[in-house]
């Protein structure tokens, strides 16, 4: 977003005004008009002219007040402290400004919509392609209704509102049955600030020295929002979207506009548009019926994102140049799988992304499938939910779970969950697939995304390579006794708990030494355990370099696709500055993975692909052809991944992978695959 500036053409007007209010007097005088009139005449045009004056330079310094919160430093012309003592000087003659008109100059400059097809890139990308009209969500705006209530009646309508969103989160709580491991913990963490003798102490300290019941509130929400952003774990920071989430449901309760009905008539079918989404809207939008979420504004370990990956809900968030509001009411297409927005797509795109979205119902292929040649294939299930994926994946065919990712049981309450209550949620997903393998991934959490209870003791500046996944769980062993006891004590014969992010035996050698004495704990109690296998994540160049030292000593390896890539690259994949050196089909990628699946094979041991790069039809060709023969995929690809798989011929993969393993650079891989 850039900085309006008083262009030229503001400054020609401006000029060309004084010289007309100059010249009045005389052009007047020359015309006969008597001067009592010349004069009335005069102060007419001048008082025109400062109206005109204030007005456009105070639009444009609101315009500056309302997108410094949005300014990226490095885009500035100027310091940033300079724009902060630009703010605190301007604001109040702003503010005088919109109580003189009894509007907001701000909401008088509206960004033009757009009339031809437009395209915007965002960082953030959850769901399927979708495409629909783009509407505002309906939070409104009674802010001055708030401003004329004051004293007493503030105080005692703020106590009635604590009251009324406690009773309206419980209601969340109690209807989020299908999405409990997510959104509950959230709930909870904004009950607890509800809660805070502090919080309610700072809202009330304000109204008795004089504060409106709304300008209270926010005073009092925006400090804590504050203090949660000043942390310095990013876990911690991202507690401040829940803070403004806490803020806008307090304020909508306030102003008795949060209505459900309303939200679903306006929003059911639609695209939802907004300035950043808080995470109880997610769930209230699902329940609405909305088809797709746009928010300028999102961070990649805040619960709103989580929500919408978990739901597997359509959304693009963090954006770079978009205003929303340049799309309000038109048509536009969510290009989720390729973080894009298009809007007024045309008829072709929106026909291509319908066909993608469409791939998700693909009829459902409950048997194994086989390449042409006959070769088995396995197609397994990424779970990252328990409560909202396992029943789906049976019912899509999953040939088994080739990854549970463990982080969202963890990541979204404010505290661990118990060994008992892991141990029945870790059950329900070995149970549910009888007796097809179930692989089991240890947390792979880290600085940059802490779960509940667990604080960073230390800044990290690169936290994917710093104290994570298995590095973080022998820093704290109750937290890896707590997880690896459940697993055991779920396991049957079938499943495999699988190791992430180890680069050596350094590690391994304290992992297998305690996993030895939580097991001998287990039996000591009398427990029942099945023969559990073990295995590892392949996603550390060391262990692709040395990977015979380890083949022996596991059953099951999982090849992680996205962090190996990464690693191997020195390709941060998040960082869109780098992201043309980001390739997973980068000639000494596809070396690494022949590599594995040769030392494998010789020993006999399984290798499961997964990532990105196991789900995309323009990959698989090349991955079977190095040896690849087991797929895990997010739910919706499965069917997709077997009818690709179902149409491969083994020596045609076979010759394609040696090709590809001939070439020097990614382009040229990417004409041998035909992209």
């Amino acid at each position: 977003m850039h900085i309006p500036t008083i262009n030229i053409s503001i400054r020609w007007k401006l000029i060309g005004a004084f010289f007309i209010s100059a010249l009045c007097p005389s052009v007047l005088l020359l015309c006969g008009v008597p001067i009592a009139q010349t004069i009335f005449g005069s102060l007419l045009c001048a008082a025109a002219l400062a109206w005109y004056s204030s007005v456009r330079i105070l639009r444009t310094f609101s315009r500056v007040q309302e997108r410094l919160p949005y300014l990226r430093p490095e885009e500035a012309q100027f310091h940033r402290d300079e724009l902060l003592a630009f703010e605190q000087r301007f604001s109040h003659l702003v503010t005088a400004v919109e109580q003189l008109e009894g509007k907001n100059i701000t909401d008088q400059i509206e960004p033009e919509t757009i009339v031809r097809r437009t395209e915007w890139r965002s960082e953030l990308a959850t769901g399927s392609p979708v495409c629909g009209e783009a509407v505002p969500f309906p939070r409104g705006d009674g802010s001055h209704e708030l401003a004329q209530v004051t004293g007493e009646e503030a105080a005692h309508q703020f106590a009635s509102s604590i009251a009324s969103v406690k009773r309206e989160l419980d209601t969340i709580m109690a209807q989020a049955g299908n999405h409990p491991a997510v959104g509950i913990g959230i709930l909870e963490f904004q009950q607890l600030l509800l809660q805070d003798e502090s919080l309610i102490a700072e809202v009330e300290s304000h109204i008795k020295l004089g504060a409106a019941l709304g300008e209270a509130v926010d005073l009092a929400f925006t400090a804590l929002r504050n203090r949660f952003e000043e942390m310095p774990n990013a876990y911690f920071r991202a507690r401040s979207v829940d803070c403004e989430d806490l803020r806008h449901r307090m304020q909508s309760t306030l102003r008795g506009q949060l209505d459900e009905a309303l939200v679903a008539e306006r929003v059911a079918g639609k695209i939802v548009i907004c300035e950043q989404l808080m995470p109880s809207e997610v769930l209230l939008l699902v329940k609405c019926g909305a088809v797709g979420v746009v928010a300028e504004i999102g961070t990649r370990c805040s619960h709103t994102e989580i929500l919408l990956s978990a739901l597997d809900f359509p959304s693009l968030s963090r954006f770079r140049e978009l205003d929303v509001r340049q799309i309000d009411g038109v048509q536009v297409l969510l290009d989720c799988q390729n973080a894009r927005l298009v809007g007024l797509p045309d008829a072709a795109e929106a026909v291509a992304a319908k066909n993608r979205e469409e791939t998700v119902n693909i009829p459902v292929i409950r048997e194994p499938v086989t390449l042409k040649s006959g070769t088995d294939v396995v197609v397994a299930v990424t779970i990252n939910n328990i409560h909202t994926e396992v029943d789906q994946a049976v019912k899509m065919g999953a040939d088994a779970v080739g990854l549970f990712r463990s982080e969202v049981e963890f990541i979204a309450r404010k505290d661990w969950p118990t060994e008992q209550e892991l141990t029945e949620q870790y059950s329900h997903l070995v149970q549910s697939f009888a007796e097809r393998p179930v692989v089991m991934r240890m947390l792979d959490l880290g600085g940059d995304k802490l779960p509940g209870g667990l604080v960073a003791v230390r800044h990290e500046d690169n936290p994917c390579m710093g104290e994570r996944s298995m590095r973080l769980l022998l820093a704290n062993p109750d937290l890896f006794r707590r997880q690896t006891r459940a697993m055991l004590r779920a396991a049957n014969e079938h499943t495999s708990i699988i190791f992430p992010m180890v680069s050596g035996w350094y590690e391994l050698e304290k992992i297998r030494a305690l996993v030895e004495s939580y097991t001998g704990e287990l039996k000591a109690e009398g427990a029942t355990l099945a023969p559990v296998r073990f295995g590892l994540m392949i996603e550390v160049p060391s262990v692709v370099e040395r990977f015979a030292d380890y083949v022996e000593h596991f059953d099951t390896f999982n090849l992680g696709t996205n962090d190996l890539t990464q690693y191997a690259l020195a390709v941060d994949r998040n960082n869109d500055a780098v992201a043309d050196y980001y390739a997973c089909h980068h000639p000494s990628l596809l070396s690494m993975i022949q590599r594995v699946c040769l030392i494998a094979a010789e020993h006999g041991k399984e290798v499961n692909a997964c990532g990105e790069m196991a789900r995309d039809p323009r990959t698989l060709p090349v991955l079977v052809g190095l040896g690849i023969r087991r797929f895990s995929v997010p739910l919706r690809d499965i069917g997709r991944v077997k009818l690709a798989l179902s149409e491969l011929d083994l020596p045609v993969c076979e010759a394609l992978a040696e090709r590809a393993l001939a070439c020097r650079s990614t382009p040229e891989v990417e004409g041998v695959l035909g992209w």
